[in-house]
């Protein structure tokens, strides 16, 4: 990271911003509400397991080059769940090097983190064991490779979850992307990025690729189809497919901007046929691209290459 980590003290979860739950009105759907119970389901859950608990924390702090994110879970509900006090049951952490690609991941699952006791990540230094021991203690040793199959685009993974949060995008949807081995050399992602020229509606602004992206994550931006944890409005804002006289017809679900969440904070007078005018055929490519690759069929016109991995 350029000889950089973020300060033990910049670096806490008490330091990032709430993510905040939703529910939509029953009465005005687009109306969104913040959850403040336990719920089973809600207009934003977490992608990462479904979760609708309020409470989540997440953190940004950029320099120069050099992005860190850090997301503080609440996976489960708990009533004190805004209180820095009470511990999250995970915490994981991201940076990454937009001029190298160079990507590193922390992942703590102990339940032991609350808002200001996170370990230094900067152990290089350490004149005394306890610094080790309590960097060691809380992460696991992990290079990483788990992660890369839902970060496939980029280290970065942004979705409706974290939208109360100020979402900071900068060039790392575009850079290089490798990750850090703990002999510190950089290990390609191994996923291909599409690059057939229809799809530049939505690859123009970044990368759509060949992991979880493609499986899963571009359907849930585009309005085909939903994770678990989705409440009803969501499930039922999603294209509606008929077929009639032999051909597949599309039409949009009630409220349809319940679903779509792709580009990021879709104007509020655009409406579904012009969502689909503007980048309909993009989605066309995308849903065909990524079917033939999950069938093992790699396209000559989907144009698939691999990511940048480093400079």
């Amino acid at each position: 990271m350029g000889g950089w980590l973020p300060s033990q003290q910049a670096l806490q979860c008490q330091n990032g911003k709430e993510v905040i739950i939703y529910q939509s009105n029953p009465s005005v759907p687009y109306q969104l509400r913040p959850v403040t119970t336990a719920v089973d389901s809600c207009h934003n859950p977490a992608l990462f397991g479904g979760s609708c608990a309020p409470g989540s924390r997440l953190g940004q702090i950029s320099r120069g080059s050099i992005q860190v994110k850090w997301l503080c879970r609440r996976d489960h509900f708990t009533p004190h769940y805004q209180s820095n006090a009470v511990p999250f049951d995970k915490v994981s952490i991201i940076a990454t090097n937009n001029e190298t690609g160079a990507t590193c991941f922390w992942q703590n699952g102990s339940g032991e983190i609350h808002g200001s006791n996170l370990p230094s990540l900067d152990i290089s230094l350490a004149t005394h064991s306890t610094k080790v021991q309590d960097f060691a203690s809380q992460f696991p040793v992990d290079e990483g490779w788990a992660c890369l199959y839902c970060h496939d685009n980029d280290p970065f993974l942004y979705s409706p979850y974290l939208r109360s949060t100020d979402w900071v995008t900068s060039d790392h949807v575009k850079s290089p992307f490798s990750r850090v081995l703990l002999s510190g050399e950089l290990k390609p992602s191994g996923h291909k990025m599409l690059t057939h020229p229809d799809a530049k509606a939505c690859t123009r602004c970044h990368r759509i690729s060949s992991g979880r992206t493609c499986g899963s994550f571009a359907k849930e931006a585009m309005g085909i189809a939903k994770d678990y944890g989705h409440e009803p409005a969501v499930l039922n804002a999603i294209d509606q497919f008929t077929h009639q006289a032999g051909v597949d017809l599309i039409s949009e679900g009630e409220y349809w901007k319940l679903a779509y969440w792709m580009p990021h904070r879709i104007p509020s007078a655009m409406t579904w046929k012009q969502w689909h005018q503007r980048y309909g055929k993009a989605k066309k490519v995308i849903q065909r691209c990524c079917s033939e690759l999950a069938s093992g069929i790699d396209s000559p016109s989907c144009g698939w290459t691999p990511l940048v991995e480093s400079n």
